[in-house]
């Protein structure tokens, strides 16, 4: 079995690409928590908050549902009901939603994965095309701080930089799949798993089957992994400096109580 130049760079990047997106799903709900429990402060009024938060998220909303209903359609799937506005229900805040037949475990996962596919491409586009993002993840990983705070000046200097940064922030957490998205996924990617271990002790234990051309195809996705480690970083980023800023109003909010 011969190892394919690039596979180390690939499993490292797939590697942070995992980590990159459980981190984004983690910041994504406590942020939008956050900054709905900060408009209720501000506002006083839980429809105004769920609408400015709905505005503030729509084009990743929109990509979310609107990449679910196009999904399911071509699947066969029947969507019906395609909702795009803020719903309060008790407790939780739904901004977005489409319903559909649910039929087999493998057409339920691609309709609940979509958003994240159509999300991650617009990332990439955003990110290589326009705002430079490639090199974000192998300065960061070099621990090349000079050359990153240069590379920031730079992007901060493209011509609307700052519709771009929001636009690749909306579309990061608006692809991340919801709870319901990720019912039928955990099966499949059990399914995928076992799969992909058979092949391999099958290779390892006799020569009849091989796994170069899987070992090929992994060391082939060390340019876009990189790029959108680059683009999640970007993503991370901003939400950790809101969950920031929001923690700091949380205590001063807190430190006004007990005076």
């Amino acid at each position: 079995m011969s190892v394919p130049i690039g596979l180390n760079e690939s499993v490292l990047y797939l590697s942070l690409l995992g980590y990159c997106l459980y981190a984004l799903g983690w910041t994504n709900q406590r942020t939008q928590r956050g900054l709905y429990r900060f408009l209720l402060m501000l506002t006083g009024t839980q429809q105004v908050a769920a609408l400015i938060l709905f505005l503030l998220y729509l084009p990743g909303i929109l990509l979310h549902e609107g990449t679910h209903w196009l999904a399911a359609w071509l699947l066969r799937l029947k969507p019906k009901a395609f909702t795009v506005w803020p719903t309060l229900r008790g407790n939780t805040l739904e901004l977005g939603s489409v319903q559909m037949t649910e039929t087999d475990i493998w057409r339920d996962t691609a309709v609940g994965l979509a958003p994240l596919v159509v999300g991650s491409t617009a990332m990439a586009v955003i990110g290589t095309q326009i705002l430079y993002a490639t090199e974000l993840a192998e300065l960061a990983l070099g621990l090349r701080f000079g050359r990153i705070v240069d590379w920031f000046r730079e992007m901060l200097a493209v011509q609307d930089s700052m519709l771009w940064l929001y636009l690749l922030f909306a579309f990061g957490n608006g692809m991340m799949p919801s709870v319901s998205d990720r019912r039928s996924l955990r099966l499949v990617v059990f399914y995928f798993g076992i799969g992909v271990l058979m092949l391999v002790l099958a290779d390892l234990l006799s020569r009849q089957v091989s796994i170069d051309w899987l070992l090929a195809a992994l060391a082939s996705t060390a340019a876009p992994s990189r790029m959108l480690v680059s683009c999640l970083m970007l993503v991370l980023l901003f939400d950790f400096c809101l969950l920031g800023l929001l923690s700091v109003y949380d205590l001063l909010l807190s430190g006004r109580r007990t005076q």
